[in-house]
């Protein structure tokens, strides 16, 4: 296992540089911004799960890491839309797109990171891997706009959660390990029980950064907790600590509802989801997920990469940023 995460160290190493050649763009603004997307770090998680994948099967590297740059700039791209959409002046503790140069340059960004990043699928010539970028593509969006749609909607469910955030975050993470799978040229139950993975895993994620939202410390995030709080975003710790019927669960969703909130106000809305089970409850159902997610990887080859593969998801769990 130690050789196997030196492995995965080198091809960080490599990935970094491929991202950075891929981002000298011949459009100056263009250049720079993208430089500072990717210098602004991040875990890579997407990538990685990506090259794990394809290394199960002994895909092809160059292959690989083509599909592994794609997925990560499609993140990047959709950090730089969400920040605005967010209104966040802090990312990874430093300003973000939008605050330096402004929405208009972080919109063209994106937009431009997302159209090369299909170029890049679309120059593999594999018609599977360019209609599931641009399926997951889609479907991040419709939960970008459903989250907006249900800002500071006290009235949500856990289902409603869960139909979020499988579009959100989870989906992009399925694709990146069916994606790996697809390129290394796995069966079809193969990529399938990968797919699966990905989705279980993803939602525990963003169960995790939605936890970490409210209990986490500003430096262990790199930007200001209790975003979601302030932003009207009802997450699953917020559902479940709204759901008694106390005093204590009243008043949260009173101040929930409210669009405006002052720094005492949400201070007290965190200060009423940590006293409640709202968090413990909401890691039970992450743990769950990973569970889930770890059920599917018997049904892969029995190598170094699939035990790589259960020891990141359970490693999700205790993260603090």
């Amino acid at each position: 296992m130690v050789n196997l995460f030196r492995t995965i160290e080198r091809d960080m190493k490599k990935l970094e540089l491929k991202l950075k050649e891929f981002l000298r763009i011949p459009v100056p603004l263009l250049s720079e911004t993208g430089l500072y997307l990717l210098e602004a770090g991040g875990k890579r998680m997407r990538p990685i799960f990506a090259l794990l994948a394809g290394r199960l099967f002994c895909g092809e590297e160059n292959a690989l890491f083509t599909v592994a740059v794609a997925i990560e700039v499609v993140h990047m791209a959709s950090l730089a839309h969400d920040d605005i959409v967010d209104d966040s002046a802090l990312r990874r503790g430093r300003p973000t797109l939008a605050a330096r140069w402004g929405s208009e340059a972080a919109v063209v960004t994106g937009d431009y990171l997302l159209a090369q990043a299909m170029q890049l699928i679309y120059g593999l010539k594999n018609r599977a891997l360019a209609a599931m970028l641009a399926r997951t593509s889609t479907e991040m969006c419709r939960g970008e706009i459903c989250q907006i749609q249900a800002a500071h909607d006290t009235g949500q469910s856990i289902y409603d959660y869960f139909y979020k955030i499988r579009r959100k975050t989870a989906l992009l993470l399925s694709m990146s390990c069916e994606a790996g799978a697809v390129v290394a040229g796995a069966a079809g139950d193969e990529a399938r029980a990968l797919r699966q993975y990905g989705q279980c895993l993803g939602m525990a994620f963003q169960m995790v950064d939605d936890i970490l939202d409210i209990e986490a410390t500003k430096e262990e995030l790199g930007k200001p907790v209790g975003s979601d709080v302030r932003q009207g975003v009802i997450t699953l710790p917020m559902i479940i600590a709204m759901s008694g019927d106390g005093a204590e669960a009243a008043r949260l969703r009173e101040l929930l509802a409210r669009k405006e909130k002052s720094a005492a106000e949400t201070e007290e809305a965190l200060a009423l989801i940590r006293r409640s089970d709202g968090i413990p409850r909401s890691r039970e159902a992450a743990r769950r997920f990973v569970a889930r997610a770890c059920q599917k990887l018997p049904l892969l080859p029995n190598r170094p990469e699939r035990a790589a593969l259960e020891r990141l998801a359970v490693m999700g769990l205790t993260r603090r940023h």
